[in-house]
């Protein structure tokens, strides 16, 4: 029993490395959208508490012996995915806005072309 808690303390450690390092460069993305940098703000509160958790969980089973249930694990899931797909919604919503902006900049980098052929044409008259 021993060998395996010590085996969970190397993966929660590994996996609050990753996750930390993975917050760390979605900060970087986000930093341009106050919405999302409060999103990830909460989504890096829920992700510690999740950890927090985990770590309790693993320090109980290895006081108790008892397997945590499955609602337990389940609940900060849940928490967290709703964060991240609020923050993916709002990705598709300024991509969106953004395929807009480029194609009204195309329509209207056309249209001064087409304006700068037929002013060439009239100079020549």
């Amino acid at each position: 029993m021993e060998n395996a808690y010590g085996i969970c303390k190397v993966f929660l450690a590994a996996g609050k490395r990753a996750v930390s390092q993975d917050l760390h460069r979605l900060r970087f993305l986000v930093v341009d959208n106050a919405s999302q940098e409060a999103q990830l703000n909460a989504l890096r509160e829920q992700v510690n508490a999740r950890i927090g958790a985990s770590e309790e969980r693993v320090i109980e089973r290895k006081q108790t012996g008892t397997v945590p249930s499955s609602r337990k694990l389940e609940r900060g899931r849940k928490i967290m995915e709703i964060t991240v797909e609020r923050m993916e919604a709002e990705e598709r919503r300024l991509l969106t806005e953004r395929v807009e902006h480029t194609q009204a900049a195309r329509h209207l980098a056309s249209l001064l072309m087409t304006l700068g052929s037929l002013l060439g044409r009239f100079r020549h008259f």
